[in-house]
Formats: structure tokens, sequence, C-alpha cells
């Protein structure tokens, strides 16, 4: 982690050097790029770009130089480094202040360092070079070592703070006190460092394998890529998981099976009752997927209600000008071969387009009235077709054949 003075205001002590690599190898020096770099700041919930600017090196190696509207927030922060074609680089910083005393440190040695001789006094002699001042203020004056201050009673023990103190202390012992301090730290980064990965800092294989464990651990390699056993559910997945929730009911996967629960097997049963009732649901139930009919003799079987049916796959005569003819017969006497009339005998609309030809039959109340209900509880007890006549040369197509149910109504109790 970097670390950086809150609001630093020299340039250089703002740099930040990034080595960009290929964004498949992680190992390959990327040159020629054009990087945007962007900081997440203490306190804030998204990266945004930087107030700085950066610039290459060479051998993909890449300067951001920060601004000091950069590094205004304390606390943690962190730089995003992306470009076309690179692995993405995240740099964590430190924005911090430098400590007061720190600074009362540096100014204290400042004003020692301004208070030093500046020639050279290794050969000074106390005996000799002694110095007199007169009883005035002496500005710039340069005193050599006092070994005795006429008139000036001795102090014992500390009255100020100063390194060494309390008494009995030493400026050797809090020298060596840091010095422990020091070595403690530098034994904590050496076992930092000996837990991070060798070489590149994101070893791909390494987290590519610890990731593949992982989920093998929990079967979630068995999802997409690793084959299974046929019947791996009861056995991999827990009872009331998610998974177990919506492959059975109430949770329990203890009797699932793929061969008569997996959607594939749901899904060929559901297409299959589509199927079947399909036309009878868009023929409002009068016309079965089986073209079978049911009729009431009170009702009126026009409009909306009308018998309707749609042929697919039609390739016999062209029906553009065709006239159609809906034919209702006793299936006793259809069965016996006798050629009696139709009982009831309708227009049939026709419509073709290609080969699908659609049939719209209507009849009315009174279209069967002559017609005979069968008992409840019974099917069938007449037979019907649709058949069409060919406009130019009378050529006659049987479009629909089947079984038609006759009941009668139940009749309202008459009001007194």
């Amino acid at each position: 982690m970097r670390l950086f003075q809150q609001d630093e205001t020299t340039a250089a002590k703002r740099d930040i050097f990034v080595q960009m690599v290929d964004e498949n190898d992680f190992v390959t020096a990327e040159t020629g790029l054009t990087l945007t770099v962007e900081i997440v700041k203490a306190g804030e919930a998204a990266y945004a770009g930087i107030a700085g600017s950066s610039s290459e090196i060479g051998s993909g190696t890449y300067k951001i130089s920060l601004a000091a509207a950069d590094l205004d927030t304390l606390g943690e922060a962190m730089l995003k480094v992306t470009a076309t074609g690179a692995a993405t680089q995240f740099i964590p910083l430190q924005v911090a202040t430098i400590p007061s005393q720190v600074t009362a440190i540096l100014a204290d040695t400042d004003e020692i360092q301004g208070k030093l001789p500046t020639g050279d006094i290794s050969d000074f002699d106390e005996s000799t070079d002694k110095v007199t001042l007169a009883a005035a203020t002496h500005t710039g004056a340069v005193v050599p070592t006092v070994t005795t201050l006429t008139g000036h009673t001795a102090q014992s023990g500390d009255c100020y703070t100063r390194i060494g103190a309390p008494a009995g202390a030493s400026v050797s012992a809090d020298v060596a006190a840091v010095k422990a301090d020091t070595a403690a730290t530098l034994t904590d980064t050496d076992e930092i460092q000996g837990k991070l990965p060798t070489g590149d800092f994101v070893d791909s294989d390494a987290v590519n394998a610890a990731c593949d464990t992982a989920l093998s651990d929990i079967n979630l390699d068995h999802l997409a890529k690793t084959a299974c056993p046929s019947n791996l559910l009861t056995g991999a997945v827990a009872d009331n998981t998610i998974i177990a929730h919506l492959a059975a009911e109430s949770g329990d996967i203890s009797d699932y099976s793929n061969a008569t629960d997996s959607q594939e097997v749901l899904g060929t049963k559901i297409a299959a009752i589509q199927t079947r009732l399909g036309a009878a649901i868009a023929a409002g139930s009068l016309v079965t997927a089986d073209d079978d009919i049911t009729l009431y003799l009170s009702d009126d079987n026009d409009g909306l209600n009308a018998l309707t049916w749609t042929i697919t796959g039609y390739t016999s005569y062209d029906l553009t000008e065709a006239t159609g003819v809906f034919l209702l017969l006793n299936k006793a006497t259809y069965e016996s071969g006798s050629e009696d009339e139709a009982a009831v005998e309708a227009v049939a609309t026709l419509s073709q387009d290609g080969t699908t030809v659609s049939v719209s039959v209507a009849l009315t109340a009174a279209d069967k009235a002559d017609l005979t209900a069968i008992p409840s509880g019974q099917r069938y007890n007449y037979r019907y077709q649709v058949r069409a006549i060919t406009d130019t040369d009378e050529k006659v197509v049987t479009l629909v054949d089947g079984n038609a149910s006759v009941y009668r109504n139940i009749e309202a109790i008459p009001e007194p």
C-alpha cells in the first residue's frame, strides 16, 4: 500500500509507477497503451477519473502523476488502471497527515542547525579560547563549550520534556526501544511478504485451480462442465435447498427421478397435452383435436360460437372459389350403408392460404330442430363431413370427417 501526505504539494512525491501486462497471460509487457485511471476515496461508493495524468515510461512501465486534489481525503483509497488489451491493475493507497510531533522535531532540528557555527571548531581549546561576553544582548555570537556558569543556580531534576526523561532514563535506552519496535515491524513485514504469492502478484493458474476445487467440493462443477450420474440430484443436492425446492415438491429431493421429473420430460408431456387440446381450445371446445364435435339442440353455433377447423398441409385441388358444405347424418344410418339424406346440411365457409385451409360452419337452433339428442354419458350418435366442390371442374374433396355428439339443453323453469 502506498502512503501519501494529504494534499501533497510536491508533484514528484505524488508519482506512482505501474507495470501493465497482457490481459490473457498476465506476463507480456504491454506498450503504447492509453491508460484510464480512476480512483475511489474513503467514504465514496464509486470510481471516478483522477485529476492527474499518466504517461508511458517504457517496457510496459507507466507513470501516474496524481494531483493534490486526488489526495484531499484522509483514509484508504484505491486506484483502478485499465487499458485495451491489458490486465486491470488495482493500487491501494493510504492518505494521511504527518504527525505533529514529527513536524515539531523537524522545526527544532532546523533551528539547531541554524545556531551551529559554519566553520571548523575541531581545534577549539577551552583553556585558551575562552569567550567573555559583556552584559548585553549579543546577536549572532558563537559560544564554545561552557564548563562553568557563574552566577546561576545549578538545576536538578527535569522541569521540561526531553529525550531521556524521566530521571534515570537515557537517550540510549530510548533509542534502543525505538530499534526494538522497528525490528518487530520488520519481522511483521517479512511475514506478510512470505504469505504473498511469488512471481506475478496474481497467479491465474493457481486461482483457477483453487476455484475448480472449491466448486467441486460443493458439487457446483456439475452444473455445466463436469459429467455426472444420471440421477445426481438425489445424492448431491441437500433437501430444502433452493435447487431442491425447484426440482421437487416441499424440497424433498430423495425420490426425484430424471426419467419422470426432468424439465425435458415435463416439457414433452405438456407439448402432447397442448397438441391434444390446442384445437379444442381454439374452437371454443366445440371441435376437439380428433375433429369430434359436440352440439346442443337449443344453442346457436354462429359468430364466435361457430364450428371451425384449420387444415394444414393441404395439397389437393385449388379451393379459391370452391363451395363448402357441412353434412350431418345419424351414425347408425351412416354405418348401415343406407343412402338416406343428411339430417343437417349447411354452408361451410372456406378460405385457403397456400397449404392451410380454414373452415367455418354456422348452425342455428332451427337447423338442429329435427336432430335426436343422445342420453347423458353417451357419445357419438351422429357422423359429419365437410366437403368442398371446386368452381371450375366441380371436383369434390372431403376436408374433415368425424363423430358428433348431440345433447339436449336443460330447460329453465318457467316463471309463474
